[in-house]
């Protein structure tokens, strides 16, 4: 196998407050950018899905002690730290963040994905006129581009579909969606666990898709808040 990424999560306090637009994504990833410009050169950039109580009026009320987690590698640890006492406007709403603190992976045998988008070529014999050199994957293809990452004897579930939505983003200020999948995988060995954790799986990753997690914290309060994400959650 090649070697380990050595990535870390940096973890923001949000001292200041309580709201944000459920369909926050795309909008964070712009004002973090904002804030420090030099976030665009990191790669890989993933950055976790705010999270909180979808409210009426399009809001997601933020969870007490709530943080910013920015999923990254270790030597550009530096480039992040200018964000702490930053102020960054999501839509209409304000956040402030704290000082950071360091979040170093531990292995899991079960890991969990909010959304895992893969991107598939279509060859050249196959495309239409207007047809573009890739679609989206299927969910057995997830299944199979997730399970290609993973230890022998490990498992890979989808439990649900998801749909990321850019709104106003596609041609003629369209919108854009990007179907994908809640995924589990059970039965890691420590090497890959990490892996996975490290590098992800799949695209968008600045848009919190791809980015595995330990499995237990899907529970409780993300469970029945369908639109946790930021980009526009669509529950099939």
């Amino acid at each position: 196998m090649t070697p380990i990424p050595v990535c870390v999560d940096l973890s923001f306090p949000i001292v200041q407050g309580l709201f944000v637009p459920i369909e926050h994504g795309h909008q964070l990833y712009g004002a973090l950018k904002q804030a420090v410009p030099q976030l665009a050169e990191v790669q890989p950039l993933g950055i976790h899905p705010l999270r909180g109580t979808p409210m009426e009026g399009g809001l997601l009320h933020l969870r007490h002690h709530g943080r910013l987690r920015l999923r990254l590698p270790a030597d550009r640890i530096a480039t992040a730290l200018p964000l702490a006492g930053k102020e960054l406007r999501i839509g209409s709403m304000l956040i402030r963040l704290g000082a950071p603190s360091i979040e170093v992976f531990e292995p899991h045998a079960e890991l969990y994905a909010r959304t895992v988008i893969v991107a598939k070529t279509v060859p050249k014999a196959e495309r239409g006129a207007d047809a573009r050199g890739n679609r989206h994957a299927t969910e057995p293809e997830v299944i199979a581009a997730v399970q290609a990452r993973c230890n022998p004897g490990a498992t890979v579930r989808v439990i649900g579909s998801r749909t990321i939505t850019l709104h106003g983003k596609g041609p003629g200020k369209k919108h854009l969606w990007f179907p994908g999948f809640e995924v589990v995988i059970e039965g890691l060995d420590t090497e890959h666990s990490l892996k996975i954790q490290a590098a992800g799986i799949g695209g968008r990753r600045a848009l919190g898709c791809g980015i595995f997690v330990k499995a237990g914290v899907r529970k409780v309060a993300e469970k029945g808040a369908t639109a946790t994400t930021g980009q526009g959650i669509k529950d099939a």
